[in-house]
């Protein structure tokens, strides 16, 4: 079955690593994913798939002060209008929108708290094509300061919906794109109290953080 992806929802993770190979052999044991290179005319990027289906994208880290670190893109149907509307909202705009050849059109951009976040505007690559199953793509999350503010900037940019839940004297925000719950916000511990996020595959019914660079998106499995 195709996914439908909303505008404003997740819509793709790519890994950016020091270790291709290492990268590859970790999560083709943990989640059964295969890889597809995509050869040299790519830079060394390449896709993750499983049962055939688009999971996630994986190349060579291109920052060397974030490292190895996941990216979380967000679909946009306008990424022009989505940069006016991220720099409106306090955000900045790190690359402007890029077009890649005709797979689609990238940006990447920072919160007002400075977490790094990414959007794709479909061309010939869709997305994701498998979400909500076992390792698979199931939800993002941003551990932030301020969650006040995050829920307003994400609101404005994408128009995501929260809901704040009580989680034991700890708020957790849920966010929503039309109505369809993918995320959500809320503050850690003065230890991890830099900007950050990661996702949540089906894998496990319990976070599995993954290793990133602070003031960034990152998907977790």
């Amino acid at each position: 079955m195709t996914l439908t992806h909303q505008p404003g929802a997740p819509r793709w993770v790519d890994l950016g690593t020091t270790d291709i190979a290492g990268a590859v052999a970790f999560y083709g044991a943990l989640f059964g994913w295969a890889h597809q290179d995509l050869g040299p005319e790519a830079g060394g990027y390449g896709f993750f798939t499983k049962d055939g289906r688009m999971a996630a994208g994986i190349g060579p880290a291109t920052d060397a002060a974030r490292g190895t670190s996941w990216a979380v893109y967000f679909g946009t149907e306008d990424s022009a209008a989505t940069a006016g509307r991220v720099e409106a909202s306090g955000g900045k705009v790190i690359v402007p929108p890029d077009a890649v050849m005709e797979q689609g059109t990238l940006a990447v951009f920072t919160d007002p708290a400075g977490a790094f976040f990414s959007t794709w505007q479909p061309g010939s690559h869709d997305g994701v094509g498998i979400m909500r199953e076992p390792g698979a793509l199931s939800w993002v999350e941003l551990y932030t300061p301020d969650p006040a503010g995050a829920k307003e900037f994400y609101g404005a940019v994408f128009a995501m919906s929260h809901e704040d839940r009580d989680m034991g004297g700890e708020v957790y925000s849920v966010i929503s794109v039309a109505g369809q719950p993918v995320g959500g916000i809320f503050e850690p511990p003065a230890r991890r109290a830099c900007p950050r996020t990661g996702c949540r595959t089906s894998a496990s019914p319990t976070p599995t953080p993954v290793p990133t660079a602070p003031s960034s998106w990152a998907p977790s499995r």
